[in-house]
Parts: structure tokens; C-alpha cells; sequence
């Protein structure tokens, strides 16, 4: 048996390091997506989701994962958060290409952001669904529609992609009230893949 997600998603952002003018490696951050800032190994995400109607993670053929958010947040925090996640930048044409080695190389304005979703609760085992993710907030996230006497639920799309190096995940990083990460998690997300995913202990 299992029961509804945790109502937890959390949002650090990702840069790419460089050495001699070449990007090498991934770092997470947590309070922006400016280059030079200090990595992030603790519990301090950019933004967390907690007013979460529904969530569809959906796995794609490639091996990414593709979010989906039915949720209440909308307010000058979310709106001031999707506009440093997915910032406007006028480019001729977006492209988003599969290089040789299986990873993807895009030139989308969208900034990146590495997605931690706690997921079902598996009752029998006392156990939750853990998925950690690469990739970006779509352009369309924000939209909504308002109808009286209802609260407004904006859209929130995240787009998964197979990363060009591997992504280690300090335990940190993990919401300990929530999971007690695991080992798997730990070792993060590997080059080529789009996402690591788990059952981790619960902490409740």
C-alpha cells in the first residue's frame, strides 16, 4: 500500500564550472544562479513547493523525467523565483541536441536546477519515493487562469536533461525531516542520466 506524495519539492540551482573557458563540471548553489557563488552541501534550497495539489512525475524514453505541478503557490516570491529560474534571453533559434556521448546540449535561456521530489509513502515498508533531477523550468510555468471564489493554481512544468557530467548529491542536500537519504541518492545523479531515484527510510 502506499499513500499520497509528501507535499515537498525542493529547488537548488545548478551552474556550470569552467576551466581555461571550457565548461568541466556541474556545482550546486542555493541562493542563485550567478557564477562564482560557494557550492551548497546543506538543507537550503532556493525554493520549495508545499501547497502541492498533484504532482506527475513522467519518465521519458531518453531516461530524463518530466514534472507536471497542479499547485496554490502564486505569490511575489514564486514570481520573483521562476524569473531567475527561467529568465528571458532573445536567441535566433532554441536548440536542444543529443551530443555522441548520450548527453544533452542546449541552448535554452532557462537556467538549470537540480529537483528533489519526495514522492509516495510505501506503508508496508515505511519508505519513500526519492527522485533527485537535471534540468529546467519551463517558460510556460506560471500560467494561469482565475475564476471567482477560487484560489488561483499556477502551472509549473520542469524539463529533464541528460546531464554532460555526473552530479554527486552531498546528504545534505536532502530534506532529513522528510527521508534519511541513501546511498544511491547520495551518489547522484551519473553522466548521461536524467535523474537518480530511490526508496529512502522515512524520517516520520
Amino acid at each position: 500500500m502506499n499513500e499520497g506524495a509528501q507535499n515537498c519539492i525542493e529547488v537548488y540551482p545548478v551552474v556550470k564550472l569552467q576551466t581555461s573557458g571550457i565548461d568541466t563540471s556541474y556545482q550546486i548553489q542555493s541562493t542563485s544562479w550567478a557564477s562564482g557563488s560557494v557550492a551548497c552541501t546543506t538543507h537550503s534550497p532556493i525554493f520549495y513547493f508545499n501547497e502541492i495539489e498533484e504532482s506527475a512525475p513522467t519518465f521519458q524514453e531518453d531516461g530524463t523525467v518530466k514534472f507536471n505541478l497542479e499547485q496554490y503557490i502564486h505569490n511575489p516570491a514564486f514570481t520573483t523565483f521562476l524569473k531567475l529560474a527561467n529568465p528571458y534571453k532573445p536567441v535566433e533559434k532554441v536548440y536542444d541536441i543529443a551530443l555522441e556521448d548520450g548527453s544533452h546540449l542546449t541552448n535554452a535561456s532557462q537556467n538549470l536546477s537540480l529537483l528533489i521530489f519526495y514522492g509516495v509513502l510505501d506503508t508496508e515498508s515505511n519508505q519513500v519515493h526519492t527522485m533527485a533531477a537535471l534540468g529546467y523550468f519551463s517558460r510556460t510555468s506560471g500560467s494561469y487562469k482565475t475564476k471567482s471564489g477560487n484560489p488561483t493554481k499556477p502551472t509549473v512544468e520542469f524539463i529533464g536533461l541528460r546531464s554532460q557530467w555526473a552530479l554527486p548529491l552531498a546528504t545534505g542536500l536532502f530534506n532529513t525531516a522528510i527521508i534519511t537519504p541513501s546511498a544511491t541518492l547520495i551518489a547522484g545523479i551519473l553522466k548521461r542520466a536524467g535523474c537518480v531515484e530511490d526508496w529512502c527510510p522515512a524520517a516520520f
